[in-house]
């Protein structure tokens, strides 16, 4: 919660930036508070005073970028992984809880089946004494 209320704090209007090694030039969002102005709601210290807003050189360079999604083939690359295998094992959670159900039933099943049988040889039992 903290990260999203600081994003939302710290956005303004985009702004295009040079990377400094690579060249590309990307859009990026930018302080909306001038600085020295208090970010209210971001304490989480009791009794400390609110954060105050520094300027944006202050910031470190990768804050800027948290915002923007990736367009690196490798990370596009490594989520899609991610999330397939999230989905796999969502699907495997799914059939390992369908089977225990399954033999869940079945054991109830058997239970219900050994009770009958042992209901209907104790009623042969006794009419077969009172004979």
């Amino acid at each position: 919660m903290l990260r999203s209320r600081a994003c939302t704090l710290l956005r303004r209007p985009l702004c295009h930036v040079r990377h400094s090694s690579t060249g590309q030039t990307w859009t990026a969002p930018t302080s909306i508070l001038p600085a020295g102005s208090p970010m209210k709601g971001l304490n989480f210290v009791a009794g400390a005073q609110d954060p105050v807003a520094l300027p944006e050189s202050e910031y470190p360079a990768w804050l800027w970028s948290i915002a923007t999604p990736s367009t690196d083939p490798k990370s596009l690359a490594k989520s899609a992984k991610k999330a397939k295998v999230r989905e796999n094992n969502q699907i495997a959670g799914e059939a390992a809880r369908a089977k225990r159900e399954e033999d869940e039933k079945m054991k109830w099943r058997n239970k219900e089946e050994i009770r009958k049988r042992n209901r209907e040889e104790i009623k042969n039992a006794n009419f077969l004494s009172k004979r």
